[in-house]
């Protein structure tokens, strides 16, 4: 009996420091979304879900430079709401890789205002090239 209390004991101590939801052990912040195309061909707007909250991104034609299947982008607005998360609300600064021959987005860039603001922001995700919708996780680091 008293080594199932001290086990016990031990269990509930190590769940009080486990991470908390959307938070990596190593202090970051990951969020997932989803999000589709509002608008387009210029600009185009995708809005969607981010975490608890919303996703709204804008990318303009003049911030695309592509080469083949792979584009190379950066985001006008990369805005996020209400995420549930330590970065609840913020603004980023985004710019990467889409590659329509594989769907892989990856990108880069900092939380320029709002929560989290500083912080290094990463971005994985897939693109359904055929519906250009959009899912990943937002990675963003102290």
């Amino acid at each position: 009996m008293k080594k199932r209390l001290i086990f016990l004991s031990a269990l509930v101590a190590f769940a009080t420091v486990l991470p908390a939801v959307g938070a990596s052990a190593h202090g970051a912040v990951v969020i997932p979304f989803d999000k589709s195309v509002d608008t387009g061909p210029e600009p185009v707007v995708w809005s969607g879900v981010a975490g608890d909250g919303s996703i709204d991104t804008v990318l303009n034609g003049s911030d695309v430079n592509a080469t083949g299947n792979v584009w190379h982008v950066a985001f006008d607005t990369w805005s996020v709401e209400g995420s549930g998360t330590a970065c609840d609300t913020f603004t980023a600064d985004l710019a990467g890789i889409v590659n329509l021959g594989n769907g892989r987005v990856a990108m880069n860039g900092i939380v320029t205002d709002g929560d989290c603001a500083g912080a290094r922001i990463h971005v994985q995700a897939w693109l359904d090239t055929t519906t250009f919708s959009s899912q990943g996780t937002m990675r963003i680091t102290p």
